[in-house]
């Protein structure tokens, strides 16, 4: 293993979970928790831009309708991550412009093409099929979360532990957490404007997720997952 990111594989896997266990929202609602300054003066900010209307609207959509989503939908949403020629750089933010992330996208409904798994190449904006269908144990994968059944897409964000350490060490594991936040709200703005539903997952069985995907377990990991669908109204 390499030593420069023993570290930060450490705590990936460290904090791994094979099962869901919440405190529940209220409870956390209820408690006492300090809002900072209570004692200083504020100042009244005017009324936002009209411009970030779109941007404000955004939500979690956990019911979709299980219809398929365009295959131009899609492109448009892994544009997102698409790598730009002429400055050699993307619109997601990424320290040292590395780019450590991968998206795999997995296809459950999706107009011209047949479910399985892709991954998306950045450079030449293309899909390309590493695995057929879109088995039912994903359910478990995901700990019974009903969006497996409806939506139209999972998304799945690695990030390269051997690519982001290159450069940074076991800081570099922060950064790509990091970039994978930039990218899912990039996604998700994107996709309110074409009109298509997203949630974001970090709850899943990251070892049967990442064996499925046959990752690397001390190279490649999965940090984030997105389901995305058309909203049931």
């Amino acid at each position: 293993m390499n030593l420069k990111r023993d570290s930060c594989v450490t705590f990936h896997w460290s904090t791994a979970i094979t099962r869901i266990s919440y405190v529940s929202r209220e409870n956390i609602m209820r408690a006492k928790i300090d809002d900072g300054y209570p004692d200083v003066s504020s100042i009244e900010m005017p009324q936002p831009s009209k411009e970030i209307n779109t941007q404000l609207g955004r939500r979690s959509v956990r019911e979709f309708n299980g219809e398929p989503i365009s295959l131009i939908n899609l492109s448009t949403l892994l544009a997102c991550y698409q790598h730009n020629p002429s400055s050699g750089r993307r619109v997601v933010p990424s320290a040292g412009a590395l780019y450590p992330l991968r998206i795999y996208v997995h296809v459950k409904s999706v107009d011209s093409l047949s479910q399985g798994v892709y991954m998306y190449d950045p450079y030449s904006h293309e899909l390309l099929k590493i695995l057929e269908g879109f088995e039912s144990d994903l359910k478990e994968v995901f700990f019974h979360a009903p969006m497996v059944e409806t939506c139209s897409v999972i998304l799945y964000i690695t990030l390269r532990l051997d690519k982001v350490t290159l450069k940074y060490g076991d800081r570099g594991y922060r950064y790509g957490l990091m970039e994978a936040g930039h990218l899912a709200q990039s996604i998700s703005l994107v996709a309110k404007e074409i009109n298509v539903g997203t949630v974001v997952c970090g709850g899943f069985n990251d070892l049967k997720l990442g064996g499925y995907l046959n990752l690397d377990p001390t190279k490649e990991v999965v940090i984030y997952s997105m389901f995305l669908g058309l909203e049931d109204n």
